[in-house]
């Protein structure tokens, strides 16, 4: 399996990468380069997350997604959050054939099974659980009974 995410493709609306500095020249070359490598294309490219940024219709995302549809493999797409394109996954579907779509299922890969999840409220997945008075915490003897000092 290959994966990449966050591709920024922007074939359809004048947003080029190389603004955000030198490295960004010609990205998708790179990307292209790499994604063919020495020796076979990969079997199972996974992209995931911001295919298409800058599109805010089917229609904006299109060339991106010809680009990718041009490299060889079988290619799984997850939602980005700079998606917006991206409405359910039926039009999905019925937009761009030639890839598999995760949202709310799973794809098979051979052995491997690609999901997806939304991304979570970081700052609620790192808040302290509450803490308990001190009163009604469990004594070593298993009842609630005040802790000794």
């Amino acid at each position: 399996m290959y994966a990449i995410s966050d591709l920024h493709l922007s074939f359809a609306v004048d947003k080029p990468r190389d603004i955000f500095g030198d490295g960004w020249q010609d990205h998708f070359e790179k990307v292209k380069a790499d994604w063919l490598g020495e020796g076979s294309p990969p079997k199972t490219p996974c992209c995931s997350a911001a295919i298409s940024p800058w599109g805010i219709s089917v229609a904006e995302a299109a060339p991106d997604y010809a680009a990718l549809a041009e490299l060889p493999g079988r290619k799984i797409v997850l939602r980005g959050n700079h998606d917006y394109y991206w409405s359910t996954l039926s039009k999905m579907r019925a937009a761009f054939p030639d890839f598999d779509f995760v949202q709310n299922n799973c794809v098979r890969a051979g052995n491997v099974l690609v999901a997806g999840l939304a991304r979570l409220d970081a700052p609620v997945l790192l808040e302290p659980p509450p803490k308990t008075p001190r009163s009604t915490r469990a004594n070593s003897r298993g009842s609630a009974s005040p802790s000794p000092t």
